[in-house]
This record gives structure tokens, C-alpha cells and sequence, in this order.
């Protein structure tokens, strides 16, 4: 099983260095890459006004920090209590002016010094479309009523043309990487987010020809043909992902007749005893990313259990009102999920849906079983006869990779069973005699 199609990544004409400066702004693929780039200790500056989403709005951000001027009471606006600014995301709002005021130029005045370090860039533009104020695009509505705005979409040429003159001009000399985000923007509809993307991969595709100090990096291209939930990559760790600098090699190298296992298919760290994967996989959910899992006898995680959070409270929210009908109020909750995890939000919710919300966000959080027992259906989904568990084993041989699914039965005299009566527990027969009361469904006396 392949997880996602290999798009071959043409090699840029400049690398990264951990000495040299780097500037990111725009959208999701920006602000995750920077905290990657971070953490691994790069000199990074990581959008300096907040998540910008249109190239326009990081185009004036640029042109803003190159020569900085210091924002006043006038350039913010109040709003249910809050003060906000048009030029920035909603993470320097503040219920004080003073303070917002004191978040922005501060930050202003920081990165303005960073740009004009920077030898490189990474600018990623997440949609074509802009909303506009008084003429100009503003980076954030800040929930403001729509009539106060108007929607457009940018054309390829405007885009092209305002990024050539900086980069003709005061950005002269600096390596610009240019990337999309994969992130869909479905409120512009699906066809409408189509459309932007395809216009912001042409902008891209013109500005890499016309100027050889900028490369494009297909991030859009790998992520939106992988289609798995965002989530699976923060529950599993799988065959060649990375956790905490360690790449997971769970799978078999054929050599002649010989399959050598990969160092995460054997027992680790001291223990001679270590438990190894059966699935194929590891749970990477709720291991301290601060604990080495490759070389701890322990083999084990200090990362505190969770029993109740917040998602699933949302979640138990939108199951009830899915209940009760109101779909819409369900809806809401599962989109409010399915933001913070970088999803698409649902134009419409279904039962399956909502089940399958709550099979994918609350995954490993011993939920499911309860749900099964609450919905009527633990004998189709905890029966083994029915529904054995799957391993997967990833054999290598020099290019050609294989992937085999099968079941996986550790015991095979032990076959798990649930039938109906066991969604209750029975009644001690003493008392339904001495009561008088009926027992239990399918509970018999023997």
C-alpha cells in the first residue's frame, strides 16, 4: 500500500544554511515549515504580521517591513472589544490598545531588520481571492460584517507583476522559494478553490521562469495528492516517517533469499525482551516527543493520559444535536475540529461523517468502544470472526517496493467474540426471582 505518489523534487538552485538568515510569510505550509525550521535551529523570522493568506496582503506586509513606519491608534479599528489591525492576523489583537499597538511594532521594527539580513525567502500564498476595503486588500475581516467589504479574484498578471517589481527592486539579490498551500479553501466553493489555486501555481510558474533566484517548491503538488487525513501523521508512526529526529524503518531489506528486519522491527534500547510492532506501525499520539523511543528500556512515554479534552466535547455536542435533528449545530462543532487540524470544513454533515470525525480525531483514546456499545453495533465491529485486525509488512529490494496486508492472529485459539446480550450486564437471578422483574435481553439462567 502506497501511502501517496512520489513527485520527483527538482533541485533548487540555492540550499539552506543554519548560519545564513531566512524569512517566511503566508499561509499554513509557511507557518509549519518555519516551526520545523525552528526547532531544528535555523535562523528563521516566521510571518511577522500572522498567517497571510493572499499575495497581496504579503506583498504589502514586504513592502511594510522595508521601510517600516510605526502604527498609531489610527491604523486600528475596534471591534466587540477588541482592537485589531486590517494589515494583520488576529494573534496580535488585543482587548488594550496600548498593547496591540506594542505587539505590532514591536514585531514591525524586529523583522524589519531581519528582511533586509535575510539572504532567503519562502513566500506561500494560500488563495487568489481578496477581500477589499476602501480599494485595498486587507489581510484579515476580523469578522467585520461582509457589506463592509468587496470579493475579488486576483489575475495571474497582478500577482506576477507586483512580485517582479520587489524582486527587481528592494528584494534585488535575495533567494525567494515560492510554494502553495495544499489547505482547500472550500468556502470559496469547490470549483471557485480550484480556480484560485490554479491561479496562484501560474504566478508561481511565471515569477520561477522570469527570475533565476527563485525556485518553486511543490508542496501543493505533495500534499494534495496524498489524501489521508492530516491527522494519521500526528497518531502513527509509520515506515519512514521521522519522530524526534529518528526515522522509523519498519520494514524487511531482501538480500538473496534473506529478509533482514529494519531496527524497528526488532526489540530495542537494553530490553532483550522489548515489545515490537504487530501492526506494521507504532502509536505516535501520546509519546513524549522528548523521549527517545529507540534506545529507552522503558520503552514507554511520560506524556500525561488524557481522559477528557475539549474536541470531544464538541464532539459529544454535535452527536447530540445531530440527534435532535439540528444538523447545522453539529456541523458547527465538527468544522471548529476540523480547522484547528488544518481540514477542509464540511459543507454538509452526514452520521457517517460525524462517526467517522470521531474515529479519526479521538483515535487511541479508548472512545471507540464506548461509541460501539452506545450505537448498537459492537457486534459487527468487536467481533474477530468479522473484523480481525490487519498488519502490514513493507519489503524492500534495491527500487521495488512491496506492501502486504494480512490478519493479523497472534493466537490463533483466541477469537474475539461479542454478541448482543453483553450490551448489558445481567441482573443476579436472586433478585429478578425476588423482584419479580424481567432480565437482562438474552441472559439465561443455567
Amino acid at each position: 500500500m502506497k501511502f501517496y505518489t512520489r513527485i520527483p523534487l527538482p533541485k533548487a538552485p540555492f540550499t539552506f544554511s543554519h548560519t545564513e538568515q531566512t524569512i517566511l510569510l503566508g499561509s499554513c505550509f509557511a507557518e509549519n515549515i518555519g516551526k520545523m525550521l525552528e526547532e531544528n535551529k535555523f535562523k528563521t523570522d516566521l510571518n511577522p504580521f500572522g498567517t497571510l493568506y493572499n499575495p497581496s496582503s504579503i506583498a504589502e506586509a514586504i513592502r511594510m517591513l522595508l521601510r517600516p513606519e510605526r502604527f498609531t491608534g489610527d491604523d486600528l479599528f475596534r471591534h466587540e472589544g477588541i482592537y485589531h489591525s486590517f494589515s494583520h492576523h488576529s494573534r496580535f489583537s488585543s482587548p488594550s490598545e496600548t498593547e496591540c499597538l506594542a505587539n505590532i511594532n514591536g514585531r514591525l521594527f524586529s523583522s524589519a531588520d531581519t528582511i533586509r539580513k535575510a539572504r532567503r525567502m519562502i513566500l506561500t500564498f494560500g488563495t487568489a481571492w481578496v477581500y477589499e476595503r476602501q480599494g485595498e486588500a486587507v489581510a484579515n475581516c476580523h469578522r467585520r460584517p461582509a457589506a463592509e467589504f468587496s470579493r475579488r479574484r486576483l489575475s495571474v498578471e497582478e500577482i506576477v507583476e507586483t512580485f517582479a517589481e520587489l524582486i527587481e527592486g528592494p528584494l534585488a539579490g535575495k533567494q525567494i522559494i515560492l510554494t502553495v498551500s495544499p489547505v482547500r479553501h472550500t468556502g470559496d466553493t469547490l470549483a471557485g478553490n480550484a480556480v484560485s489555486k490554479a491561479t496562484l501555481r501560474l504566478a508561481a510558474e511565471q515569477l520561477t521562469e522570469r527570475f533565476k533566484c527563485s525556485a518553486y517548491f511543490p508542496a501543493f503538488e505533495i500534499l494534495t495528492d496524498d489524501l489521508r487525513d492530516y491527522r494519521f501523521y500526528a497518531n502513527i508512526l509509520y515506515d519512514g516517517s521521522t519522530y524526534n529526529g529518528h526515522v522509523m524503518d519498519i520494514h524487511y531489506t531482501r538480500e538473496g533469499n534473506n529478509e533482514i528486519p529494519g531496527e524497528d522491527l526488532t526489540a530495542y534500547g537494553t530490553s532483550t525482551t522489548a515489545a515490537v510492532t504487530r501492526t506494521g506501525y507504532y502509536m505516535g499520539k501520546f509519546v513524549n516527543e522528548k523521549q527517545q523511543i529507540n534506545n529507552d528500556e522503558a520503552y514507554a512515554s511520560s506524556q500525561n493520559y488524557i481522559i477528557w479534552r475539549y474536541a470531544e466535547v464538541l464532539l459529544d455536542y454535535a452527536e447530540v444535536m445531530f440527534r435532535l435533528g439540528n444538523t447545522e449545530a453539529a456541523r458547527t462543532q465538527v468544522n471548529a475540529i476540523r480547522r484547528r487540524a488544518h481540514m477542509d470544513e464540511l459543507p454538509s454533515l452526514t452520521w457517517e461523517q460525524l462517526v467517522n470525525e470521531r474515529r479519526v480525531e479521538l483515535a487511541f483514546e479508548e472512545t471507540s468502544y464506548w461509541d460501539f456499545f452506545r450505537w448498537g453495533i459492537a457486534e459487527e465491529k468487536l467481533n474477530g470472526t468479522s473484523n480481525p485486525l490487519k498488519a502490514m509488512k513493507i519489503v524492500k529490494r534495491g527500487e521495488t517496493t512491496t506492501y502486504s496486508i494480512s490478519n493479523m492472529n497472534r493466537f490463533p485459539q483466541r477469537v474475539r467474540v461479542f454478541q448482543k446480550m453483553q450490551y448489558y450486564l445481567p441482573i443476579p437471578w436472586d433478585e429478578i426471582r425476588y423482584h419479580g422483574i424481567n432480565q437482562n435481553p438474552d441472559w439465561v439462567e443455567v
